[in-house]
């Protein structure tokens, strides 16, 4: 072949492998760019998709207000009050144990599609984290003013929506601080488990209550009733010894509520929740060990055992 035909078969050859090269190019482009668009289609679908758990996270959440303030109205259904606490920008309400796990079904049932759902249990005496309170400065006296003897729950979402702080009527054991795409609300259901009856003690000068519980029954009770005399006005040697003979009357009628109280304490309660007077109490439970709860109980209850026990089980909601 002449020194042209060598010249084009070259040129041929050097085309044929800039095609071969530029469609591999082309190849390799049209799967970056589809894996491009992919990944923009499922960043759109992505975004869609948080805009509608948003959506119904806040129609959950108006949901559960409108349920909320609907029972406050009509003061029934277990909500008992609504009110703001003094000094501080949350509503604070109090529920009974079967409204209280209702709100609970629809907390727990929350999804979020990033980890923005903040799950926390304090114990007695502690105090939310500190990048809370920045945020939210009156949690703190919340939590001081009102959690002192049994620790709370706080659900709080990071997108503003959900801010409930809850104060159980019996303490939180175990300390819990989580970030997740939902609540954990289990160890607060657990508070109300069967498994560990408590002790409810209601104590006054001359009379008194024993109640043996769970969460849903009660299980054994006990009045005790006692002669004390009424309070001496008068002066001098008869006051004196009129007030001997009441102080004697007192401590027989502590006396026999400690006897009860004594039998009971065999069926190893968890806790005692103690209401009444002052005085009285503290003479029944100078040497006690079980954790005791200090409750102001309705004392119009007259000893009702199924009242009492709807009162002790009360739980605290706050919004802030």
């Amino acid at each position: 072949m002449d020194l042209f035909g060598r010249k084009r078969d070259r040129t041929i050859a050097q085309l044929e492998e800039t095609i071969a090269r530029l469609r591999d190019e082309n190849e390799i482009l049209k799967e970056r760019f589809e894996r491009m668009a992919e990944r923009e289609k499922r960043a759109l679908a992505a975004r869609q998709e948080a805009h509608e758990e948003v959506k119904r996270l806040k129609e959950k959440l108006q949901s559960w207000r409108r349920m909320v303030e609907r029972e406050d109205a009509s003061n029934a259904g277990g909500i008992s009050s609504a009110s703001g606490v003094s000094g501080l920008s949350l509503r604070r309400y109090t529920v009974s144990k079967a409204k209280l796990f209702e709100i609970l079904r629809v907390v727990a049932s929350i999804r979020a599609e990033r980890e923005t759902l903040q799950t926390i249990y304090l114990q007695p005496r502690a105090l939310p984290p500190e990048s809370l309170l920045h945020e939210y400065p009156q949690l703190e006296k919340a939590v001081k003013t009102l959690a002192t003897e049994t620790g709370c729950a706080i659900f709080h979402d990071h997108n503003h929506i959900i801010h409930l702080l809850i104060i159980p009527p019996f303490p939180i054991t175990h300390p819990i601080h989580q970030e997740s795409t939902e609540f954990d609300t289990e160890p607060l259901s657990r508070l109300f488990d069967n498994t560990h009856p408590f002790l409810v003690v209601i104590a006054h000068a001359g009379d008194g209550f024993v109640m043996l519980a769970t969460p849903n029954e009660v299980l054994l009770k006990r009045e005790v009733h006692s002669s004390i005399k009424s309070k001496h006005t008068k002066g001098g040697w008869s006051q004196r010894r009129f007030e001997r003979l009441r102080e004697e009357e007192i401590r027989h009628h502590v006396g026999k509520i400690r006897d009860v109280i004594r039998t009971m304490l065999e069926e190893k309660p968890r806790y005692i929740v103690a209401s009444g007077d002052k005085r009285i109490l503290k003479e029944l439970f100078t040497e006690e060990k079980n954790v005791i709860l200090y409750r102001k109980l309705d004392s119009t209850i007259e000893y009702v055992p199924e009242k009492i026990l709807r009162e002790v089980l009360t739980t605290t909601i706050c919004t802030y």
